[in-house]
């Protein structure tokens, strides 16, 4: 049995909790080279010159012409071709790696609800509909309220979304696991979390991890913030840094089940015994996890449902509603047999 997280106060995806300032999406206008000739104050043609062949108009006009682009977020479809309209039956998905198995049940669940009512996941073309995982750049800002896209930001739980969030708080979910290891009778750990400025969320739930254990009167955990990547590789040699160590910490937690793979194997090639010499615990319920013997405790998001949610608040935004801002999908601590039990 997992110990459930309840989500945080949420509405459902047929709630009306927008605050006055946020922008209503009952109608999504497409920005088009007519409204960037109109501001430069030139014609079509000389604005499809400008941005195709800019070698055949002046670099005043070309000046002229990048302001009115910039002023009015105007991107240049090159996928769509000569399609016109506004609802082309595609949504952009941007994730951060392709090769990242984390996100495939996340994009599963959207392509469940989205591609039977005939629209079609893509990356790259964000025209019409955009899915992000993690928050939108904060300074993309001026283009995203230019084009007024409706849009979804998925993963991680946004203070201030630009448009529909659902996901789950990671630093929540770090002090849970906290909680969870320090419920089992451990007193002593240390924490790995991979390249901070790509992998963000592994950060937040060690910091999470952290204030817990520092808010109930427990010892700061041994921190080891790798320059690299997640891998399988990366918790092996953070884990041979780890027994290193002048003392050896009773517990490792990994912000991820790579990390927390490969702290494990690196234990049993060191001759020692999980969870008996020390304990492993990683983060995202991954099939290697579950899967492994010892089994690694870890934590659960329900991505599946988080791409589901996702997409009805997309579609709902696409068809005039006004539906719920951000929804805390929740997460659940999975104990494994890498931890030990309390005696």
């Amino acid at each position: 049995m997992g110990i459930r997280t309840p989500p945080a106060s949420a509405s459902s995806p047929s709630g009306t909790n927008r605050t006055a300032t946020q922008p209503r999406h009952s109608e999504f206008r497409q920005i088009t080279i007519k409204d960037v000739a109109r501001l430069a104050g030139v014609s079509l043609m000389t604005v499809s010159r400008a941005l195709n062949r800019p070698e055949l108009v002046s670099a005043k006009t070309r000046e002229l012409v990048r302001q009115a682009v910039e002023r009015t977020g105007y991107i240049p479809n090159r996928l769509a071709g000569g399609l016109s309209g506004l609802h082309t039956g595609q949504v952009a998905v941007l994730v951060p790696s392709l090769s990242n198995l984390v996100f495939s049940d996340l994009l599963n669940g959207l392509a469940s609800v989205l591609e039977p009512h005939g629209m079609q996941m893509m990356v790259g073309n964000y025209h019409y509909a955009l899915v992000l995982v993690g928050p939108a750049p904060r300074s993309a800002a001026p283009l995203l309220r230019a084009r007024a896209l409706p849009m979804v930001e998925t993963v991680e739980l946004i203070d201030t979304p630009f448009d529909c969030n659902v996901g789950i708080s990671h630093q929540d979910a770090g002090a849970a696991m906290a909680a969870y290891l320090t419920q089992q009778g451990y007193r002593s750990a240390a924490a790995v979390s991979a390249n901070a400025g790509l992998e963000r969320r592994t950060s937040q739930r060690i910091e999470g991890f952290c204030r817990y254990l520092a808010a109930n009167n427990f010892p700061q955990p041994v921190r080891l913030d790798l320059e690299n990547r997640s891998s399988i590789s990366e918790g092996g040699k953070a884990m041979r840094r780890i027994l290193d160590l002048p003392e050896r910490p009773e517990v490792v937690f990994c912000a991820n089940d790579d990390l927390a793979f490969g702290a494990m194997m690196a234990c049993l090639d060191a001759g020692l015994r999980v969870p008996e010499d020390i304990g492993v615990a990683g983060f995202n319920a991954l099939d290697l996890a579950l899967q492994c013997r010892p089994s690694i405790t870890t934590v659960n998001v329900d991505r599946h449902r988080m791409g589901v949610l996702a997409a009805r608040l997309l579609l709902g935004r696409l068809s005039g509603e006004n539906g719920a801002e951000r929804l805390d999908v929740g997460f659940t601590v999975i104990p494994g047999q890498s931890t030990r039990k309390p005696t």
